[in-house]
């Protein structure tokens, strides 16, 4: 009969928990950083990541895809979720206007130039007024030289913005005595409708209201037939303040205030 052989011990060591990750932000802009961390951590646990580091937790600022797994010094764990992190340029704003100058009330239709795909727009005219539209139509009611600035945003919250100076120059416009066409505005001031009577005017018109924001409410081409009778615009739904009534001829642009109550 044989003697009993030696004993041999076996160690079970315990496996670490499959690791949950999460990041404080996975959209970034360039040069923005982002922090990815292990959900409540082992003590006794090292983990490493797929970038390469170790730790609870990386800082990121490129894009790519993040995981890491556990190891204790005898086993190691599963992998973790994956984090995908994004990271988009910064937009160039800029822009360009048709006109630079002219006579108050003047328009201006301004056109977005920026690039890297914004999607937000705030438009400063320099004024008091501004706008969130893409390519907006601002009208200056007064003299003076505006600095305009245009600030894009993109869907990842990347900002760029420009600024220049002194871009429109606003004159005096058309007094009443220098045109040959007359309007009659009336009731002015007005807190309902406005009703206009033109009289010598020729041609086909452009006929727009501007309101005490520089923002065109109303746009209609009135011809021989539409010159000739009395016309009415709603103004019951308007802000009060000095609203402008433009039009403009082949010939000549005629320019009246009128106030809504």
């Amino acid at each position: 009969v044989s003697e009993n052989s030696n004993d041999i011990e076996i160690i079970v060591n315990p496996v670490p928990e499959t690791p949950a990750i999460t990041a404080d932000v996975t959209e970034l802009c360039e040069g923005e950083t982002a922090i990815i961390s292990v959900n409540d951590p082992q003590s006794g646990v090292t983990y490493h990541w797929s970038n390469g580091e170790t730790g609870n937790s990386i800082s990121v600022s490129e894009a790519g895809t993040f995981n890491c797994y556990g190891d204790n010094g005898d086993c190691v764990s599963d992998d973790s979720n994956e984090i995908n992190v994004e990271v988009q340029a910064f937009p160039v704003a800029d822009f360009s206007s048709d006109l630079q100058g002219g006579t108050a009330p003047f328009e201006v239709h301004f056109t977005d130039m920026s690039t890297g795909n914004p999607t937000v727009w705030n438009w400063d005219f320099g004024d008091g007024g501004n706008s969130n539209e893409q390519n907006p139509v601002y009208t200056y009611l007064t003299t003076g030289v505006y600095t305009v600035s245009l600030q894009v945003e993109t869907s990842f919250g990347c900002i760029d913005e420009i600024v220049i100076e002194d871009y429109i120059d606003v004159t005096t416009g058309i007094s009443d005595e220098m045109s040959e066409g007359q309007i009659n505005i009336y009731p002015n001031p007005t807190n309902g409708n406005i009703y206009i009577e033109t009289k010598g005017l020729t041609g086909d018109a452009e006929v727009k209201v501007v309101n005490p924001f520089g923002i065109e409410i109303i746009s209609e081409t009135w011809n021989k037939n539409d010159l000739d009778k009395r016309n009415e615009f709603d103004m019951n739904k308007q802000y009060p303040g000095t609203y402008y009534l433009i039009i403009q001829t082949d010939n000549e642009k005629l320019i009246r205030k009128f106030i809504v109550l």
